[in-house]
């Protein structure tokens, strides 16, 4: 060869060389799930919207059904608040207090922020599900990769978020190289598209084979869900409101949640204003009685727990009204004069009030029977069904109360009628 030519292919070759040494081998399925749990595992705020549809089908049945979820946490504020089947719920704190909200038991709670970040309660009600999973997503995705040993890179996708075109990574994972204990019998597959600026998850579709058991069959059964996030952004600027709760007119302030299946608990709060008719058809406001002990008795002559529970009620009457307490008994029966009736022939004596509804809607009543204890101050301080409880609350009115408190020898109440 000409050793001209010979030298000017040398110089031609030697400018690629660096470019060559300094390549990248293309990030694998496994690569970029870490990469994106080191985005998520630190990032200082983030700020999430996702809605899941979900779809469970088998031979016989299909069912349908939706879950939001917003995520958002920066320094010592947060906002979790989930939607779903089973009811809503909001967590959420401007760094000095916390509120918790229960929509449809239009009530909420308020107390100083925590100093270590929100906490989920150790039992889980149905309607803070969603709110749960909105407070785990962070979470979720930072550990995704820990779950697997491999991945799979699918070609790459373009998706659009509020109209704006982002270039994703798309990786799936099944059963297959997923670590820890799978059930037998049943698969998983899912598929996450991750924007390639953020390492953000903006969408995610996964396809489960699963079974449900009818003694020792199983019957099939499969999931398929997809999630789709409208907002996911990692350490950027959030909107204060975020971290702020107005409540609306009909939510009131609790001092707890109710933690039972009869609707919201009452205790703290002022009885509200209702109007009881007596025998002799003459009207008295509920307030009339300020100044002494009430205690409401919610029943019906159908309601067999209620029935049963009249003797120990007389009794304790017998006790308690010489004391100061005053029993009135509202009635949910159809026919404004059967309970009437019935106490009469029973020889029960205290004053009964026909409810048409807006009584026992007043005090949150959703199933029978139902005692309210309201102090002489007009406070609720007692909002369910127990000998043993009520007692306990008849006892702390005040010294002359005390003996009221028989809790060495209760009387179990039979358990509520719906």
């Amino acid at each position: 060869m000409n050793p001209a030519r010979l030298a000017l292919c040398i110089l031609l070759a030697v400018p690629s060389l660096p470019a060559q040494s300094g390549a990248t081998a293309p990030l694998d399925g496994l690569s970029i799930l870490q990469k994106m749990g080191q985005q998520y595992a630190a990032a200082q705020s983030w700020y999430f919207v996702a809605t899941e549809e979900q779809t469970m089908t088998n031979d016989y049945s299909r069912t349908w059904k939706k879950t939001v979820m917003i995520s958002a946490a920066t320094g010592n504020k947060y906002h979790y608040e989930g939607h779903s089947e089973t009811g809503s719920a909001f967590h959420i704190s401007d760094g000095r207090t916390a509120w918790d909200v229960h929509p449809e038991e239009h009530a909420y709670t308020r107390e100083p922020a925590p100093d270590n970040g929100y906490e989920p309660p150790r039992t889980t009600p149905f309607n803070e599900s969603a709110a749960l999973h909105a407070f785990g997503l962070r979470t979720e995705f930072a550990t995704f990769s820990a779950h697997y040993s491999a991945a799979t890179r699918l070609p790459d996708e373009t998706i659009f978020q509020n109209g704006i075109a982002i270039p994703c990574y798309v990786v799936q994972v099944n059963t297959t190289p997923r670590r820890g204990p799978v059930m037998a019998g049943a698969s998983r597959n899912e598929t996450l598209w991750i924007d390639k600026s953020t390492w953000a998850v903006l969408r995610t579709v996964s396809h489960e084979k699963s079974f449900m058991l009818a003694g020792s069959a199983q019957i099939p059964l499969a999931i398929d869900a997809v999630t789709t996030w409208t907002t996911a952004e990692l350490n950027t600027a959030l909107p204060e409101a975020l971290f702020h709760f107005d409540p609306l007119p009909d939510v009131k302030l609790v001092a707890k949640f109710s933690d039972r299946i009869l609707g919201v608990d009452l205790t703290g709060q002022t009885a509200p204003e209702v109007h009881l008719v007596g025998a002799d058809g003459k009207t008295a406001p509920l307030s009339s009685w300020r100044g002494k002990p009430v205690l409401l008795d919610f029943w019906a002559t159908w309601c067999a727990p209620c029935v049963e529970g009249l003797p120990w009620l007389a009794q304790l009457e017998q006790e308690a009204a010489p004391k100061g307490l005053v029993l009135l008994s509202i009635d949910e029966d159809e026919d404004a004069k059967a309970a009437g009736t019935f106490l009469a022939q029973h020889h029960y004596t205290w004053p009964n009030t026909h409810d048409t509804g807006s009584i026992g809607q007043a005090f949150g009543e959703l199933g029978l029977p139902l005692l309210v204890l309201i102090d002489a101050h007009g406070r609720i301080v007692f909002d369910q069904f127990s000998e043993d409880g009520l007692r306990k609350a008849l006892a702390g009115l005040g010294p002359q109360f005390a003996s009221l408190d028989r809790a060495d020898n209760p009387h179990p109440a039979p358990p509520p009628s719906h």
